[in-house]
């Protein structure tokens, strides 16, 4: 009898330490969990696109081995910061917030989470204080939109060599706004261009501030990078007005806009995945340096150009990564 109750216990203990075994192997094979916020609304499933394709090279596809809890601010910061929050006491891995406004929002509202970011300008704003050493829990990549500036505007004067006024449409809710305010309007006096800024939340006041650039004699208008998926409500009512538009991203070009210049958004979503990937086996972000931009991409509207009446000059189209027919 002792000796069945002995053979019992022995079974009970192995079977114990099977079980255990399997949910630790269960617990392995569990997919990675992180949150994202981006600055649009739930219908700008193009940055959901961004993000998968930045994960994709490196084996991470959501559903198999990722699971991506997806947050949306509606360009609002207290929604951002209500969602970094409520993403950190789900107990996410790490958060990645895309745009300037989410970004601070979200290092306003975590205390524990590591973020992957994806923003304008981290240093003007403040949201780190170094690029090889951010410290703290952020790390990830920059485009440098505003010091892009000069360059956007100079290709848009090759377009139209005689121009002499051009609106500037800035978020008034971006931190980043004015940074893009500022460089702008430095480039343009360089080159003899005065540049209009008008400062606006969204897309209500879109109209106006249409209106009052072209009050003003603007004969071009230039969209922060913030804009570009409501970007087709402005440059629609602008083309209406033979008023051409340009942009960072090629979806700005998608939406209507003459011509885009800014960093290549394919290759910082591939370095978005490499940061992402790093925190989630165990790096420290504020040990892994924010990395800025080496690749670019101008692309060109014809089929805008054409509706303007412009002729592109050659040597723009040499220069073009892309041109749109």
């Amino acid at each position: 009898m002792k000796r069945r109750v002995a053979f019992t216990r022995l079974a009970a203990a192995i079977v114990c330490v099977d079980g255990a075994g399997r949910a630790r192997a269960a617990l392995a094979q569990r997919p990675a969990r992180i949150g994202a916020i981006h600055w649009e609304s739930a219908d700008a499933t193009y940055r959901m696109v961004e993000l998968r394709d930045g994960l994709r090279p490196l084996g991470y596809v959501e559903g198999r081995n990722i699971e991506i809890l997806w947050r949306w601010a509606a360009t609002s910061r207290a929604r951002a910061r209500q969602a970094a929050a409520e993403l950190e006491d789900a107990g996410v891995s790490l958060i990645y917030a895309h745009s300037t406004p989410t970004v601070h929002a979200v290092k306003e509202a975590t205390r524990r989470t590591p973020v992957v970011i994806t923003a304008a300008d981290v240093l003007a704003t403040g949201i780190v204080g170094n690029l090889t050493r951010p410290g703290g829990l952020i790390t990830g990549v920059t485009a440098i939109g505003p010091e892009l500036a000069p360059k956007r505007l100079q290709i848009l004067k090759d377009v139209l060599p005689r121009i002499r006024r051009v609106g500037f449409l800035a978020s008034s809710v971006d931190p980043n706004g004015e940074t893009f305010v500022r460089e702008t309007v430095a480039a343009g006096a360089s080159i003899g261009v005065e540049v209009i800024p008008e400062r606006v939340r969204g897309v209500e006041e879109f109209p106006d501030a249409l209106e009052r650039m072209r009050a003003a004699g603007a004969e071009a208008v230039i969209l922060q990078t913030l804009f570009l998926g409501v970007a087709r409500r402005f440059i629609d009512a602008a083309m209406v007005h033979k008023i051409p538009c340009v942009g960072d991203q090629p979806g700005f070009v998608d939406a209507g806009a003459l011509l885009a210049f800014g960093a290549d958004r394919a290759a910082l979503n591939l370095r978005v995945g490499v940061f992402i990937d790093r925190i989630l086996k165990g790096a420290a972000p504020g040990e892994l340096p924010i990395e800025q931009p080496s690749k670019f991409r101008l692309v060109v509207n014809m089929k805008a150009a054409r509706a303007l009446g412009l002729t592109v000059p050659p040597a723009v189209l040499e220069l073009a990564d892309e041109v749109v027919e």
